[in-house]
């Protein structure tokens, strides 16, 4: 309906059985649930009513009240865009939620026992002087691994050292 009230359209066919709609944040789609046969699951359409497609299949299940989330990358999640160390000391807190990996990043020799690692953010920092640097990973609420490399391409890298819960 229009913001007045007026223009009134129904979008779905199940009076009683869809409910709980939710604007997507750009506004062209809606989330909802609908009832049937015991359960009840999470369908999507456009605006318009139209291309309404099921997200949840979970039989005997209740898939109720869907919302949309916006996820966030961090802008240092991939090794092209690394946030650049300026000077030590250097603080920074990554939101680790929405990170992921991408295509060529190598596994830390120190994490192969603890399945594949599916989240990173990258640091880049070019010393002044040969010298010792500590990195490590506070109040981290996952299983957490720091590793430093050396190299000019995420496909290219070699592993300078790395620790598991810890710091190198």
């Amino acid at each position: 309906m229009n913001a007045d009230g007026s223009d009134v359209q129904q979008l779905t066919q199940n009076d009683l059985d869809d409910g709980c709609p939710v604007w997507s944040p750009d506004g062209t789609q809606i989330a909802f649930d609908r009832v049937g046969a015991g359960d009840q699951q999470i369908f999507v359409m456009n605006a318009d009513g139209s291309g309404v497609t099921q997200l949840t299949f979970d039989a005997g299940v209740i898939n109720s009240g869907p919302h949309w989330i916006r996820q966030v990358f961090p802008p240092n999640d991939d090794f092209a865009n690394a946030t650049g160390v300026p000077v030590l000391p250097f603080s920074s807190v990554a939101q680790l939620v929405f990170a992921g990996t991408e295509s060529g990043e190598q596994t830390p020799s120190c994490a192969v026992f603890y399945g594949p690692v599916n989240k990173t953010v990258w640091y880049s920092f070019t010393p002044a002087q040969t010298q010792s640097i500590t990195a490590r990973n506070g109040n981290a609420s996952i299983s957490t691994v720091v590793a430093a490399y050396s190299g000019s391409s995420v496909s290219g890298l070699t592993e300078l050292g790395c620790v598991v819960f810890g710091e190198t």
